[in-house]
């Protein structure tokens, strides 16, 4: 509705905007997680190692269901004996 000056009023504005935030909370609170970190054991991994283990769980923190950094997380951990968290 506008005023006969034709502005458009406060309250009406903000009924569509407090809807589209509750919309944007729900879907923050329902996005995929992803499943848990596996229990990693650090200790007698080359430094090298330890640094590309930190890349690929940087990588399922910012993305958590992607596939792939599962896979090469699984691959790493594998190679170098912790095949109970690969």
């Amino acid at each position: 509705m506008t005023t006969p000056s034709g502005r458009v009023h406060l309250r009406l504005l903000l009924i569509p905007l407090a809807l589209l935030a509750l919309l944007a909370g729900g879907w923050w609170a329902i996005r995929p997680s992803g499943p848990e970190l596996p229990t990693i054991q650090r200790s007698g991994l080359h430094r090298s190692v330890e640094l590309r283990l930190d890349q690929l769980i940087e990588q399922l923190t910012a993305t958590p269901t992607a596939a792939s950094a599962w896979g090469e997380l699984a691959v790493l951990l594998d190679l170098h004996q912790q095949p109970a968290a690969a």
